[in-house]
């Protein structure tokens, strides 16, 4: 997923407040959720080879059950805690 502040620099678009995008989460389809009994909001752990991220599940109807998806880029600076991990 690439998200405007990925891509962007935000020079014109960057200060208009109705384009501020929500923080970084973890889109999950919803019948996924169910079947691992999480729920929308709730805080995940994400691991990879490269790092750890905790991050809220965000249900998303788009996407097939067993998918997930996360935003691409998003390191140290984006992240409010500052753990992103490329």
């Amino acid at each position: 997923v690439r998200l405007r502040d990925v891509w962007h620099g935000g020079s014109r678009s960057g200060t208009v407040p109705a384009l501020d995008l929500p923080p970084p989460a973890l889109a999950i389809g919803p019948e996924t959720l169910v079947r691992l009994g999480l729920v929308d909001d709730e805080i995940a752990e994400l691991s990879t080879a490269r790092g750890t991220l905790l991050l809220p599940l965000r249900a998303d109807a788009r996407l097939r059950a067993g998918l997930v998806s996360l935003p691409m880029h998003h390191g140290r600076q984006l992240w409010p805690s500052g753990e992103g991990i490329n």
